[in-house]
């Protein structure tokens, strides 16, 4: 997952400045911030979230997955526990399956499914390919 070529990528074309991206974020660290845009750690799905927002992209464009750059516009991020439901019935799977083909823990899946945490954006890429859909799809973007 390149996300730093991308969001520096974006960064240029949109003449847009570490500063401002941070500003919109909302960052109180800048340290978390050039760690993720230096490839050092990843961001997490809400800030995932934030940035497709901010550049009006979709998240499979943004973290590299695709070339296919498609505009969005801004929406809130819905709750993550009302969209994986959605989709998981839309699949035919359940809580179980999810656990017993090790693509969430037992821990995850309480987590993501009662107390509504939003995961890693590896265990959204993760549920996203098992379901057979887009990050955007399963996180609400699209």
């Amino acid at each position: 997952m390149e996300i730093k070529l991308r969001l520096n990528e974006l960064m240029q074309e949109n003449d847009v400045s570490v500063d401002e991206v941070f500003k919109y974020l909302n960052y109180k660290n800048k340290s978390n911030f050039y760690r993720w845009k230096n490839n050092k750690t990843l961001p997490k799905m809400d800030t995932v979230f934030k940035l497709s927002n901010y550049f009006k992209c979709n998240i499979e464009y943004l973290i590299g997955r695709t070339e296919n750059f498609e505009a969005l516009a801004e929406i809130p991020m819905p709750k993550f526990s009302a969209q994986i439901e959605k989709i998981i019935k839309e699949k035919k799977v359940t809580h179980y399956r999810l656990i017993k083909d090790k693509i969430i823990t037992s821990g995850n899946e309480y987590s993501l499914f009662y107390l509504n945490c939003t995961p890693t954006i590896e265990t959204i890429i993760k549920i996203a390919d098992y379901l057979g859909v887009s990050v955007d799809y399963l996180v609400g973007r699209v």
